[in-house]
């Protein structure tokens, strides 16, 4: 018998994986109805794979193929990205799910993002401080970015007809700034139509308290810190997902569910890892940045097609 907390992406997808192959469990979220205004991104060919497992089609998610991405004003194609109707998407996989708590559970897995609501953070858990608009969308299937040793900012089309425009930073201090770097190098002009503010989890999973051997508690997505520092959290939370799940199935006690998990994201999330200690070479405004450029796009998730001088390009614009 497990609990989950949270139905977002990662919890919805791990309860529909539980309810398809018959485990016991239950399902519980502080909304009755799930509504994001931002994160609508996800890496399109391991979406669609991932969906398939539990009888989900991507097409009728589908909204936007990205085509281009732009940074630091570099034009680059792109072929593996895509913008979901996350919200459809979710609720879909809600109205499959079985809701509540059971009294004595084998063990609790925590979905709930950020608010890691029924794990206790570690002391040292870093954040990103954020602030996001919902703006109409005048520059179609691109996305936007500026990027520097602070952190980035960005503008995505959500669907033909609303866009996300936004800044993060490690540094609160710096969002408004990245957010202008970002408008001035695109000349973007816009009216908001609702914004807000938000401090996220910016901690990979390896220096986070991911499980909870004396309470029993496992996480998955970014409760977990399974998100890159390029904030792609969608993807990797439904496969942080599906790794828990075939760990559970493949297990008898706890422990052995853990040690498979453990080993599991070790395996699939190193290049995230990678991610954290590229972004810091580049705070530090180091060198050793070009260290972790191969690794990272060995995965190349979201398939831009970039070259050599490509990357040496970005990282002079980005650190100098």
């Amino acid at each position: 018998m497990i609990n989950i907390y949270g139905a977002g992406i990662s919890g919805s997808y791990l309860g529909c994986l539980l309810e398809k192959f018959g485990y016991e469990y239950r399902i519980s979220d502080k909304n009755s109805i799930y509504k994001s205004k931002c994160a609508y991104g996800f890496m399109y060919n391991e979406t669609k794979s991932l969906l398939n497992i539990i009888g989900f089609n991507i097409s009728k998610y589908l909204e936007v193929k990205i085509k281009y991405v732009n940074i630091n004003g570099i034009k680059m194609k792109v072929n593996n990205l895509c913008i979901l109707d996350k919200n459809k998407l979710v609720n879909d996989m809600r109205n499959e799910l079985k809701f509540g708590k059971f009294d004595n559970p084998s063990f609790s897995v925590d979905s709930t993002g950020t608010n890691r609501s029924i794990i206790k953070n570690n002391e040292d858990v870093s954040y990103s401080y954020t602030k996001q608009e919902k703006i109409k969308n005048s520059y179609g299937k691109e996305i936007f970015i500026y990027a520097n040793k602070f952190g980035y900012s960005w503008y995505f089309p959500i669907n033909n007809e609303y866009a996300h425009i936004g800044s993060g930073s490690y540094r609160k201090d710096k969002v408004d700034e990245l957010l202008n770097g970002l408008k001035s190098t695109y000349d973007i002009n816009y009216d908001i139509i609702c914004k807000c503010k938000k401090k996220m989890i910016s901690t990979p999973f390896n220096k986070l308290r991911y499980i909870d051997y004396n309470k029993k508690i496992i996480c998955v997505g970014e409760s977990g810190g399974f998100v890159s520092i390029f904030g792609e959290g969608n993807t990797t939370g439904m496969r942080s997902s599906l790794l828990l799940y075939r760990s559970i199935r493949n297990s008898e006690t706890f422990e052995e569910i853990c040690n498979k998990y453990m080993k599991n994201v070790n395996e699939e999330f190193s290049w995230i890892i990678d991610g954290y200690k590229f972004f810091d070479s580049l705070r530090k405004s180091s060198t050793k940045s070009f260290y972790y450029i191969p690794r990272l796009f060995e995965k190349n998730r979201c398939g831009l097609e970039v070259n050599i001088g490509i990357i040496r390009s970005l990282l002079k614009k980005i650190i100098w």
